[in-house]
């Protein structure tokens, strides 16, 4: 397989668990994240948190009012290091330890 063919067939397969992520949300599934209070008001969010630098780009930010979810969609054996990085600040949006007191 050419490295275009092997390209497309990765976008294909990252496409398809996209797509199943999607029914996950919607009420294509049973129970379904959405039936949980979970909406995806952002898609490919930056989230440039204030606290130690942090910079996370999850492909999803989900939300039900007092949770939020961080979702980054990998198919396959299509996880590189970088990838594993790119969670590792998206943990630490918000995490207890990159929360700074402010004192009085």
């Amino acid at each position: 397989m050419s490295g275009e063919q092997d390209h497309w067939l990765r976008q294909k397969r990252e496409i398809q668990a996209y797509n199943t992520f999607f029914s996950a949300l919607s009420a294509r599934a049973d129970p379904c994240l959405a039936a949980q209070g979970f909406e995806a008001p952002v898609e490919f969010p930056r989230i440039e948190g204030q606290r130690e630098g942090v910079a996370a780009h999850p492909d999803f930010l989900l939300y039900d009012g007092s949770v939020f979810l961080l979702v980054e969609i990998k198919q396959g054996t299509n996880i590189e290091d970088r990838h594993i990085e790119q969670m590792k600040e998206c943990n630490r949006v918000g995490h207890p330890s990159s929360v700074k007191q402010e004192t009085a």
